[in-house]
């Protein structure tokens, strides 16, 4: 099968365009050969952008009550050490797995390479009201937390992706984010379209983005739904 669109339909109404200048086929993967350490930078890269999308996906196709900052006090974790700050994540996702909550989790790092985590959570969670709406998590156990109730699903989708576009050393084959395994994920569609129609889709679209690529162009866009305007979503 091949499509010139993929379409992708999130919850709210929201639907997203992603138009190739090249006709593709769907579910074709060029044959692993040995990589250059320029096409090894390349494929990185493109892990990135790939899991910015699926945050971005998730964070629009789920109903999230809670964004979460996560730090880690240095006496009990290493917060320049990746995979130590990893296990301590993983070992809350397993406690907010056994409360019955939703989530997904992304890192960010410091200038001076410190790790913290951000977070969207749904469900009710362990807290202590500490001021001005902000509340503290009880039993994340690493260090020093925040929460706050979420306003603005649209825009706290696209500022969760936002972390991973961000220059973060997170070394190869490591994990980039953390999503629990019930979450909805948009619908997707690949679909042909003249140059026409996508043209009056563009045109009339809330958000207009174009992304040059060694394979060509693609020209994106968003239609109907809440209005993230967020220019991060498809880098």
């Amino acid at each position: 099968m091949y499509y010139n669109v993929r379409v992708k339909s999130y919850p709210d109404g929201t639907k997203q365009y992603m138009y190739s200048e090249r006709m593709k086929e769907k579910g074709y993967k060029v044959k692993e050969k040995e990589k250059t350490g320029q096409e090894v930078e390349r494929g990185e890269r493109q892990n990135m952008t790939r899991a910015v999308r699926k945050v971005y996906d998730l964070a629009r196709s789920n109903v999230f009550d809670w964004f979460i900052t996560m730090t880690f006090d240095p006496a009990k974790v290493d917060r320049y050490d990746y995979d130590a700050c990893a296990d301590a994540i993983k070992g809350f996702t397993h406690k907010l797995c056994l409360n019955g909550n939703q989530w997904i989790i992304v890192p960010e790092q410091h200038k001076d390479g410190a790790y913290h985590f951000h977070g969207l959570v749904s469900g009710d969670l362990d807290l202590t009201y500490y001021a001005d709406g902000v509340y503290n998590l009880n039993n994340y156990g690493y260090g020093f937390t925040t929460a706050t109730k979420i306003r603005d699903r649209a825009r706290v989708s696209t500022y969760i992706a936002k972390y991973l576009t961000k220059l973060i050393t997170v070394p190869k084959g490591r994990k980039r984010y953390w999503a629990s395994r019930s979450l909805q994920c948009p619908i997707e569609e690949f679909v042909v379209m003249s140059t026409e129609e996508y043209g009056e889709i563009y045109n009339s679209a809330r958000f207009q983005k174009v992304i040059d690529s060694p394979f060509g162009c693609f020209i994106m866009c968003e239609t109907g739904g809440a209005g993230a305007t967020g220019s991060e979503i498809s880098k």
